[in-house]
């Protein structure tokens, strides 16, 4: 028996594709979408390291406590504003700083109304989402000596001769003027667009349905004992 003969395999494996498909697109329209019904946008590649510096465990693993659940909403809010830029003047900073605390208790001020669990499921459930393209990381044993961000910057900008980032008159990155500014989904089907022209039969993983395709092969497997 083929896998394809296994009933209900066609039309898992069918419904994770269309899933994939319509996520694979959504990257690209950038449009927020929410989480517990707090607005976020896509996680783009510049939040992404400040969530990670900042340790956040949704990312780094760990603990999750109600205050990193307030603080990935407020980093993926598109309403966020950056509390600090260079070239401002004292006032001006301080008015930034004032502006931003506002906005951050504005926007996940009514946490404590949102349930617990439902939103760390949610917000894990959206990381997943985000990262479920990403490439597999570094199998050689060495020790890493730049940034994954700076080899996945250079990989597409040598391809497509895309900048960094874009800084405006007001001293702040444009958006989306930029790699760092691209939503992961979005950078992460570059890199396979990418890896597929210089070698198109290169192997991409597709988790979602490699996972379907193993469940029903171990499903076949135990009935032939």
């Amino acid at each position: 028996m083929f896998l394809s003969q296994i009933p209900g395999f066609q039309e898992e494996l069918a419904a994770a594709s269309r899933d994939n498909s319509e996520s694979r697109d959504f990257a690209f329209l950038d449009l927020p979408t929410r989480i517990c019904g707090v607005e976020v946008c896509l996680m783009t590649l510049r939040q992404y390291i400040r969530l990670h510096l900042l340790r956040n465990p949704f990312i780094c693993g760990g603990q999750v406590l109600a205050r990193d659940i307030a603080q990935i909403l407020w980093i993926l809010s598109p309403y966020y504003i950056e509390p600090f830029a260079f070239g401002l003047s004292p006032a001006r900073a301080r008015s930034r700083r004032s502006l931003a605390t506002r906005r951050r208790r504005q926007i996940v001020g009514g946490f404590s109304e949102i349930e617990f669990s439902k939103a760390k499921s949610e917000i894990s459930d959206f990381v997943d989402r985000m990262l479920e393209d990403a490439p597999g990381g570094n199998n050689s044993g060495t020790i890493p000596v730049t940034s994954s961000t700076a080899v996945i910057i250079e990989f597409i900008a040598e391809a497509y001769g895309w900048p960094q980032e874009t800084i405006g008159a007001d001293g702040l990155p444009v958006p989306r003027g930029g790699i760092l500014d691209l939503p992961l989904p979005a950078i992460y089907q570059h890199i396979r667009r990418i890896i597929l022209l210089k070698n198109p039969t290169a192997a991409i993983v597709d988790r979602k349905t490699d996972s379907i395709k193993r469940k029903y092969t171990q499903h076949f497997l135990k009935g032939q004992k």
